[in-house]
């Protein structure tokens, strides 16, 4: 019976185990944090044949160069490679994407401060996405609303980070043969260089069948992947004679890990520091984590 059996002492304490395992990756920034999140970008060049730089311009438009591997691109909810084609031709300089990315120090390599975790041009897919987490020192989320506080979006996937960190071990290689200096190799490259020019290579790409006229979001989107308190059903299991069972319930407030109970275990308080500002072309404002900065 399975209401019978999460009452068992040793499932809970299984459970709180894996709770305590989690907090610690948590309190050990073993999860990846994502510094940007669905920024918006340009395909400024490419490196070589299967990497590449993203312009993005921030709040006070300044110029923030993103490189990324061809492995880590989306083209309308499908893998670069699934297509068979080279990137050149497939994600032409001038085309417009989202970038989800990591801050990065890489030494030796002049103008290029974040690493692509993952590019997506047309629809977003539903994965993969980061999970916004309370605390942290924050996230750039121009396209989300977020709750008052501060919240950091992170990657899950422990493996992730390796991954990465062998690309940066690529683009080293790459940049090393130009002291440093961003280089772009413009053989075989295609371009976008007017809205006519995008719109057409949505339609190559199959960008334009949307059903029924359905339209993207307008608005800052809500955040489906985090974690939240709710309140709950706590049921108790009581036997009875004749084999019967009573259960009774109460509703209590869930703990969560982010809960004073949770400090002890390297929960994270929420800090009410939010920043408004007016996302560019938008009607309504859009929230930005204000990341916290150390200071000697």
């Amino acid at each position: 019976h399975l209401l019978k059996k999460i009452q068992e002492e040793e499932y809970r304490k299984k459970l709180e185990e894996h709770r305590k395992s989690f907090m610690l990756y948590l309190r050990g920034e073993v999860f990846l944090r994502a510094a940007l999140v669905r920024v918006k970008g340009e395909i400024a060049g490419y490196l070589s044949d299967n990497m590449g730089i993203v312009e993005h311009k921030d709040e006070n438009d300044k110029k923030i160069n993103i490189f990324f591997h061809t492995d880590d691109v989306k083209i309308f909810k499908k893998d670069l490679r699934e297509y068979n084609q080279p990137a050149k031709q497939l994600l032409p300089v001038g085309c417009l994407v989202s970038v989800d990315a990591r801050r990065v120090h890489i030494s030796g390599v002049k103008n290029v401060e974040y690493q692509a975790i993952t590019v997506l041009a047309g629809f977003w897919p539903l994965t993969p996405h980061p999970t916004l987490l309370p605390g942290g020192q924050g996230s750039v989320a121009p396209m989300y609303e977020l709750p008052g506080g501060t919240f950091t979006f992170y990657y899950l996937e422990l493996a992730l980070e390796a991954k990465l960190q062998r690309k940066v071990n690529q683009l080293k290689e790459i940049l090393g043969r130009s002291k440093g200096q961003i280089q772009y190799d413009w053989r075989s490259v295609q371009y976008i260089q007017s809205k006519e020019q995008f719109i057409d290579w949505k339609r190559s790409m199959g960008g334009l069948k949307r059903r029924n006229g359905s339209n993207r979001p307008s608005g800052p989107r809500e955040v489906l992947d985090t974690f939240k308190a709710v309140a709950m059903t706590e049921e108790d299991l009581k036997e009875e004679k004749e084999g019967r069972t009573k259960v009774t319930s109460k509703t209590v407030q869930e703990r969560t890990w982010y809960t004073p109970e949770a400090w002890e275990h390297g929960g994270l308080r929420i800090k009410n520091e939010v920043k408004e500002e007016m996302e560019e072309g938008m009607g309504s404002s859009a929230k930005r984590v204000k990341t916290e900065s150390a200071k000697a």
